[in-house]
């Protein structure tokens, strides 16, 4: 049943439940007549009943014979499809001209009960009446032709099933063609999946013109092609980003070996190309590990470990390594506060590494940066903050982008810094169940990393 369409499934659930419903109405007006027929000639027989007991109570003992008769012949003439015979012991006093032969021995139960001489079809009453001052009880045989009945009942009940099956074939039809008319939004959206390709995104459903079952489908179909419309432009960029930070060093590669095989050149000029050719290379290992790593983390592949770290210490050893640094550029370093959290330290030190080293490259000489570490009772607050130009407005929503990088007053065409450390930081940062925001105007840049504090402080 699973493999049939829905359009059939749920059109034979349809002719079913009409099917049901005129089964069931039709039964019940099949009994209710016939009960009310029966009804009729019950009321027909015993009025007729009651006139004949009514007479034969009051009837005298001397009353002569030809006058009961004359006045049973005025009470149960021929009135049509009513037979009567009454009897006395074994005397038959008086019969319709019509009454078929049912016999004198019939119990009398005053009670209806039904039968059949032929093709002609009765129902009857026999009923025995006790008259004062006659010492023989009376036997009234009453009887109903109820044929027409029974051929309408007969010929109702074929109508019902003819009617029925034609109802359910009809039904079965108005039902295919009521789902088809329902079904026709989920055939729309059909189509426009089917006309959705990588350049083709922006075919969105209106939701307005849908039933409101199926909006909700429609809203996230929607969101779906949009959240698609935005990974591919993403993929596309970061394609084309990685294919020129690639370029890059190869042309350079390529460019210097042209130059040296030339002509001939001394030893120590092959070894200066190679040197740089190594740089060359180290510069993209360094950009495939750093997007190798990206991809794990994403798909939740990089492994972290979780165990206290002392952030203190870890800042402390990160500032020292990068004092020379500092010092040759006139920077000073500060570290503020004591914090201890559950994460991995390499991670940590890594992405701390590349705040300090960005601040390093845009703070002014003269200038200062600090590391502050707050322990509050939810959560462990680092913030890195260096003095500078402020980042531009409309690049801090993507600062945390691959391969954004630049700011006022620096050289984007450094290219030994791909822009995929803030990337790295970010991931880091949210792998170990942290966010990390950026704040930037005249009085400073601050990167700020919030982490949840897991107990591991004390």
């Amino acid at each position: 049943m699973n493999s049939h369409s829905l359009t059939a499934r749920l059109s034979l659930m349809f002719m079913l439940a009409v099917g049901s419903v005129l089964l069931l109405a039709g039964l019940a007006f099949n009994l209710a007549s016939h009960h009310h027929f029966i009804q009729l000639d019950q009321d027909d027989l015993q009025q007729k009943h009651h006139a004949v007991v009514t007479l034969l109570q009051n009837l005298r003992a001397d009353t002569p014979l030809s006058v009961l008769q004359e006045e049973l012949s005025l009470l149960l003439g021929e009135h049509g499809d009513i037979q009567a015979r009454l009897w006395q012991g074994p005397t038959l006093i008086w019969s319709s001209s019509h009454m078929p032969e049912i016999g004198h021995a019939l119990p009398a139960t005053d009670e209806l009960w039904d039968w059949q001489q032929g093709d002609e079809q009765y129902r009857g009453l026999v009923s025995q009446i006790i008259s004062p001052g006659f010492s023989a009880p009376w036997q009234l045989q009453l009887l109903k032709n109820v044929t027409v009945h029974e051929h309408f009942f007969q010929q109702f009940r074929t109508g019902l099933w003819l009617g029925l099956l034609g109802c359910l074939l009809l039904s079965g039809l108005l039902g295919w063609w009521v789902v088809r008319r329902g079904l026709r939004p989920l055939r729309e959206l059909t189509a426009v999946a089917e006309a959705v390709s990588a350049s083709r995104l922006n075919q969105a459903l209106n939701e307005k013109a849908m039933p409101e079952e199926l909006r909700p489908l429609a809203a996230a179909f929607n969101a779906m092609l949009v959240r698609l419309d935005e990974d591919f432009a993403r993929l596309s960029s970061f394609s084309a980003e990685i294919a020129h930070e690639l370029r890059t060093p190869v042309t350079a590669m390529q460019t210097r070996t042209e130059v040296i095989l030339a002509r001939p050149r001394s030893a120590d000029d092959y070894a200066e190309a190679l040197y740089a050719s190594l740089e060359g290379l180290e510069q993209i290992r360094r950009l495939i590990d750093d997007m190798l790593f990206l991809a794990r983390a994403d798909n939740q592949l990089q492994a972290f470990a979780r165990e206290p770290v002392a952030l203190h210490t870890l800042a402390r050893q990160l500032l020292d390594y990068y004092d020379i640094v500092a010092d040759e550029q006139h920077i000073r370093l500060q570290l503020e506060g004591q914090a201890t959290l559950l994460g991995d330290a390499p991670m940590l030190r890594r992405a701390l590494g590349n705040l300090i080293s960005n601040a390093l490259r845009y703070t002014p000489a003269g200038g200062c940066i600090t590391l502050s570490l707050k322990q509050q009772p939810q959560r462990v607050t680092v913030r890195v903050s260096n003095e500078g130009e402020p980042i531009a407005a409309d690049l801090l929503p993507r600062l945390f982008q691959r391969f954004v990088r630049g700011q006022p007053g620096t050289d984007t065409s450094d290219h030994h810094h791909a822009g995929l450390g803030l990337a790295i930081t970010r991931a880091i940062v949210e792998a170990q169940g942290g966010q990390i925001s950026c704040q930037s105007d005249r009085q400073g840049t601050h990167f700020i990393l919030c982490f949840p504090d897991s107990g591991a402080g004390g």
